[in-house]
């Protein structure tokens, strides 16, 4: 086990910055996940902790020692490539043992001691039946849990994963990621775990970090930053569906506040309604409300609600997300599935927000207030 530690870390692709000032930790024996869309720099952080990558300014330490110099062979590290990299030629066996022949994890290890670490890994990736074959002859989602596996049988100090489990179909992928962050916690090794995918963080980090194009924007547990985001953008990176936003102008009537739209106007709870002192001069403040704080009604309600028009309904077995429109605006809402018995498209009906799970962001920053 050991910490991986960046400071001041950039990182340039000709004009592209890859990397910006990149300060963090990933803690020893913990699960950090980077979570961020194509081109936020999920892939050069792993390959600059891997030594794939030198570092234009900045240090990288694993543990105590300082690699930005160190070739990849002395890291003890560990990566599985979303591009699988594995050898044509080799059996997946062969493949998942590469690093007890080459001599990678130090003395040699007897035969069947290899071959036993790699059947163990191979039947949670449920490979077992494909390691007489190469890799010609096997799906990508198969490739893809071989390059897994190969990574994972290695007592490396530093797992590092790059979509490890992108290609694979929906219930394999939900298996395996409990499976795997069992695996991390029984093992107590370093891993840092790169995913374009927000429900795949937050169901296994210890830590997500969220990036946009080079620059590390919040990092934290997975419900702080879903409780606490630190601007639009990571609250829109959190949750399933995303979060709605509405702007909205900010009224103050005696001692109560009010948002209001052309379509509606609702109340803010004492308790929730202090961010918007920081809005100074400004008089319109950009409000998320997630999908699942908002309660459906067929008829008006007796609590503050307003009404919009139903555009779809999805029925997704336990749950429903209901898809409308309140003036040019569309928004989602995440309810039981007993909405489906009392909802069609095109109907009327009305959304009563919980106003005390607001999030308040500046109508310009974007900044949480």
């Amino acid at each position: 086990m050991a910490k991986v530690s960046f400071e001041k870390v950039s990182k340039r692709f000709g004009h592209t910055h890859a990397l910006r000032d990149l300060d963090l930790e990933c803690d020893s024996g913990r699960l950090t996940v980077v979570l961020g869309h194509s081109g936020a720099g999920k892939t050069t952080l792993l390959r600059l902790i891997a030594g794939l990558e030198i570092a234009d300014s900045g240090q990288i330490k694993i543990g105590d020692k300082l690699v930005n110099e160190l070739p990849c062979r002395e890291r003890n590290i560990s990566m599985a490539f979303e591009s699988y990299a594995l050898y044509p030629g080799k059996t997946v066996l062969e493949n998942m043992a590469f690093s007890f022949q080459s001599g990678a994890l130090g003395a040699a290890t007897p035969p069947d001691d290899a071959r036993r670490q790699v059947g163990r890994i191979a039947e949670l990736l449920q490979i077992e039946l494909l390691l007489d074959r190469l890799p010609r002859q096997l799906s990508g989602g198969q490739r893809q849990r071989v390059a897994l596996g190969r990574a994972l049988v290695r007592d490396a100090a530093v797992h590092l994963l790059d979509e490890p489990i992108a290609h694979l179909d929906a219930k394999l992928r939900h298996r395996l990621r409990g499976e795997l962050k069992h695996l991390q916690i029984e093992s107590g090794r370093t891993t840092v775990w790169c995913t374009p995918d927000q429900i795949e963080a937050m169901a296994i980090a210890d830590k997500i970090v969220v990036f946009n194009r080079g620059v590390k924007i919040q990092e934290g547990a997975p419900m702080d930053l879903y409780e606490r985001p630190r601007n639009r953008f990571v609250a829109g990176s959190l949750g399933d569906p995303a979060i709605n936003f509405f702007d909205a102008d900010v009224e103050q009537r005696g001692d109560a506040w009010y948002l209001a739209t052309p379509q509606w106007s609702l109340p803010v709870t004492d308790t929730n309604a202090a961010p918007l002192h920081y809005l100074n001069d400004h008089r319109r403040v950009s409000v998320g409300i997630r999908p699942s704080d908002i309660v459906i009604h067929r008829d008006r309600p007796e609590i503050p609600a307003f009404e919009a028009d139903v555009l779809v309904l999805e029925e997704l077995g336990s749950y429903s997300v209901v898809t409308a429109q309140v003036g040019d605006q569309s928004f989602k809402v995440k309810s039981g599935s007993d909405v489906a018995l009392e909802l069609d498209a095109g109907a009327r009906a009305w959304f009563a927000p919980d106003a005390s799970r607001y999030h308040f962001f500046h109508p310009e920053s974007g900044e949480a207030l």
